[in-house]
């Protein structure tokens, strides 16, 4: 069997009530069936270079070629404590 990583995501309540729709549809036995899919189903997007940022600053950034968002970084509570210990 192929190794599984384990990764956490944020999933907007509209996007979670459709995994469990599928889901309890009997169309996939799990959440990870889902995405699994859907991810494999952006892959070949993704590949081409067909796929459009869907962030304006993203996007923006990507056609001023610089790589970077103009979106502020989220820090977490650790961050922000080594910040102020400096």
């Amino acid at each position: 069997m192929p190794s599984r990583h384990i990764r956490t995501v944020s999933l907007s309540p509209e996007l979670d009530r459709f995994i469990t729709d599928l889901v309890r549809s009997g169309r996939y036995a799990s959440a990870s069936e889902v995405v699994r899919e859907g991810l494999r189903a952006l892959m070949p997007e993704m590949q081409n270079g067909q796929a459009h940022s869907r962030h304006p600053a993203r996007a923006n950034a990507a056609e001023r070629g610089t790589g970077r968002s103009e979106l502020p970084s989220r820090k977490t509570a650790t961050d922000r404590r080594e910040i102020k210990a400096s």
